[in-house]
């Protein structure tokens, strides 16, 4: 029985095409992964970080003019009840603030060579991001976890390369950040207000565990020279929920570092499961129909996908071409109810338009 559970790729999202990269999110947090081979970027954003503080915006004369506008448009007078209700009824100020950026994560491999049998993912059942190829003749591996249970975005990194991995990771906000620094030799962190009067504060921090090498901390940097397996954990905290972002995030930090990562995903995935596992939806092709993509067998993060199943955006332009692929739409029909259980969770704030996955300053 094939199961439609997973989004997959044969080459890495482009940098600058922030909509083919793979979203993972806790309902409180977010992330955007694009999967680079030499360097890694990944878009992070919270639930809460927006360019100002509580604003009440309710127009004063809108209560009065309800009555008239309906008066109008029982008069069939369409244009004068347009006008007056957009100057009535309209927010004041009309344009409200924006969710904004929290930060980028940008990761820069050193020393590793042009690859091939590249492929990224993003396992539906399980909540994971992963991306796998190889390079120079060893593999190499990264996933992207969002735990809610933990309450951090997680990033394992591994290679069977005996020299394992050397590079440096970094939390990026442009010009939007207040301070950046260093917490000992295992954390950084980052630190803002957006604007606006009261705008919201908020804190970013990063720490790793590496198996083999060494791992250190240098200006804003997280070093990592040549390490077999590494994790890297983020969370941020704002002042919509916390009076002190900075201890918040340590806290956080904290109570997953002395963790094993297996376990962190563990609680993490059954967490997930425990709503995405509620339905399940199956698309059979009809006796006449011969489909035109094959579509993968069930499959998890830590598979590889079979050689005969198609990757996702080669199906999507076959089906745009008039082919037969009723698992795209079982594919499809799984990826929303994803994406609304990783950016929704009892606690957060509601789904919404931009919410967890926002890649602008100001947002449209």
């Amino acid at each position: 029985m094939q199961k439609e559970s997973v989004l997959w790729y044969k080459q890495a999202a482009d940098f600058g095409r922030w909509t083919d990269a793979l979203p993972v999110g806790n309902g409180r947090m977010g992330a955007m992964v694009f999967g680079g081979v030499k360097s890694e970027r990944i878009l992070l954003n919270e639930d809460s970080v927006w360019s100002g503080g509580f604003r009440d915006r309710t127009n004063p004369d809108a209560f009065d003019a309800v009555a008239k506008i309906r008066s109008l448009l029982k008069e069939n007078k369409i244009v004068d009840a347009e006008n007056l209700a957009r100057y009535a009824l309209t927010g004041t100020p009309e344009f409200q603030r924006s969710y904004q950026i929290l930060a980028d994560l940008f990761i820069n491999f050193h020393d590793i060579p042009a690859c091939d049998e590249y492929e990224r993912g993003l396992c539906l059942d399980e909540a994971v991001a992963y991306t796998r190829f190889t390079a120079g003749g060893y593999k190499y591996s990264r996933e992207v976890i969002a735990s809610a249970p933990a309450d951090v975005i997680a990033i394992r990194l591994s290679t069977d390369n005996p020299a394992g991995l050397t590079f440096d990771a970094r939390l990026v906000r442009s010009r939007f950040c207040e301070n950046t620094g260093s917490m000992g030799s295992d954390a950084v962190y980052l630190t803002g207000i957006n604007g606006g009067a009261d705008g919201v504060t908020f804190c970013c921090a990063m720490t790793g565990a590496a198996t083999g090498g060494s791992m250190t901390t240098l200006g804003e940097y997280l070093i990592f020279h040549n390490v077999v397996e590494a994790t890297i954990y983020i969370t941020a905290a704002t002042s919509f929920r916390s009076n002190d972002t900075f201890s918040d995030c340590w806290k956080i930090l904290n109570g997953v570092i002395d963790k094993e990562y297996a376990t962190i995903r563990a609680e993490h995935i059954t967490d997930f499961q425990k709503l995405m596992g509620r339905v399940a939806l199956k698309i059979e092709h009809s006796n006449n129909e011969t489909p035109t993509a094959t579509n993968a067998e069930t499959l998890t993060a830590t598979d590889t996908a079979p050689l005969t199943a198609t990757p996702t955006d080669e199906r999507m332009r076959l089906v745009k071409q008039g082919g037969s692929d009723p698992g795209l739409i079982a594919l499809y029909f799984n990826y929303g109810r994803y994406l609304l259980i990783a950016c929704s969770r009892p606690g957060t704030l509601p789904a919404n338009l931009q919410g967890i996955w926002c890649n602008d300053f100001l947002a449209p």
